[in-house]
């Protein structure tokens, strides 16, 4: 008699699409910086990438020099 091995197939994971967010928003980060984003510059299925700019930074510059990635919660 010959016996086989179950034949198992791997689920695969499937990340919930990232819904972008409105240009102008503020979001807080994990640290408790706040940002503004400023313009939406990638997006893919799975993340987002912001052009952002610090809100509670002590420059007075207007000019954004920081990416926000954002990216789907497994």
């Amino acid at each position: 008699m010959e016996t086989r091995g179950k034949s198992k197939s791997k689920k695969a994971k499937h990340a919930s699409a990232v819904e972008p967010l409105q240009e102008g928003e503020e979001v807080t980060d994990t640290a408790g910086k706040k940002w503004k984003l400023v313009k939406l510059l990638s997006q893919s299925t799975t993340e987002l990438l912001y052009e952002v700019l610090q809100i509670d930074s002590r420059s007075n510059s207007k000019e954004s020099n920081h990416i926000l990635k954002l990216v789907s919660a497994a």
